[in-house]
């Protein structure tokens, strides 16, 4: 008889466990720790988790679409195929990450660090990361050879980085610096890499000034800046026309040796 009331009372609770709901995904989590879970495959749609900890975590597959990732950290995570749409990722880190096969249509990476996360990608992931990269961290990115052209990057480190013989045609490259960076025979040819600063408005106008792409102790042996351009921005709309060498050279920080001009 104990031994019946027994199996009758294990059998209670595992149906009675069967009826309870899954437990759903919390929406805020902020700076919890995930460092090192699987979570393949899992849902994280229109989650809050600002200061998130996924380093090393696997992400294979995982949506993100529409979520909050202010500050997150993906160091060394795996994030092939990820699903970034219309992420806030705003100061997110990504060091060492695996990106390829990932979505980031509409995601906003301002002043992320992609240092060591781009190896891999093919063209078209590389342009579609970059559009939506302004202020981020590209330290000593491998580039090489890759095809870059009409790229928008606005404020981008990429000190140190090899862009050897990788083509930058018709990109806008606002604000960026190659500071020591490998760029020879990049392709630079009708490539905004100027810009000038207005202050003020109208005939309230109080100074223009010229800025360059920085280019201090970079390799430009064979680079191509045939037809580069410098832009204006009035509220947020470009106007660009072309830009003369002595202008680069002045505002570059590089005299241009080896460079193609013309």
């Amino acid at each position: 008889m104990k031994a019946l009331a027994l199996a009758l009372c294990a059998l209670a609770l595992f149906s009675y466990t069967l009826t309870q709901p899954i437990q759903a995904k919390p929406t805020n989590c902020m700076g919890c720790n995930f460092a090192g879970a699987d979570m393949q495959g899992r849902d994280f749609q229109h989650v809050d988790y600002i200061g998130a900890r996924f380093t090393g975590a696997n992400l294979r597959n995982a949506n993100f679409t529409g979520s909050n990732l202010t500050g997150a950290d993906f160091n060394d995570a795996d994030l092939r195929g990820v699903n970034f749409t219309n992420v806030d990722c705003t100061g997110c880190s990504f060091r060492g990450a695996r990106l390829s096969g990932g979505q980031f249509q509409g995601a906003r990476l301002t002043g992320a660090n992609l240092s060591g996360a781009l190896e891999g990608l093919s063209d078209a992931e590389l342009r579609s990361i970059l559009d939506h990269c302004t202020g981020c961290n590209l330290r000593d990115a491998q580039l090489r050879g890759h095809d870059l052209s009409n790229v928008e990057v606005t404020g981008a480190n990429m000190e140190g980085a090899d862009a050897s013989s990788t083509r930058f045609t018709n990109a806008k490259l606002i604000g960026a610096s190659f500071r020591n960076a490998n760029l020879r025979n990049a392709d630079f040819t009708n490539t905004a890499v100027c810009w000038h600063n207005t202050f003020g408005t109208g005939a309230t106008v109080t100074e223009r000034q010229t800025d360059c792409v920085r280019l201090t102790g970079a390799d430009l042996r064979g680079a191509k800046f045939t037809g580069a351009r410098a832009c204006d921005s009035n509220h947020g709309s470009w106007t660009c026309g072309p830009v003369d060498a002595a202008t680069i050279r002045k505002y570059s920080g590089s005299n241009l040796d080896g460079a193609v001009l013309q």
